[in-house]
């Protein structure tokens, strides 16, 4: 479910980012990065949690 998550996070924000930046031909603009750069951390972050609770659940197995 976390990577899930993590995954759509990542699409949003990478897409949206793309999509704006294409349709209004500005690629520096803030009001972007204040939407795109919570998205992307939230997806980085989300996967790195998904993949050291893997790591955990596998070490506690052995």
């Amino acid at each position: 479910m976390t990577m899930t998550a993590a995954a759509w996070c990542l699409l949003i924000g990478f897409g949206f980012y793309t999509y704006w930046s294409i349709v209004h031909w500005a690629w520096t603009d803030i009001g972007v990065y204040a939407v795109t750069a919570p998205l992307l951390a939230f997806g980085f972050g989300l996967r790195f949690l998904a993949l050291v609770d893997d790591s955990d659940s596998l070490l506690s197995e052995s």
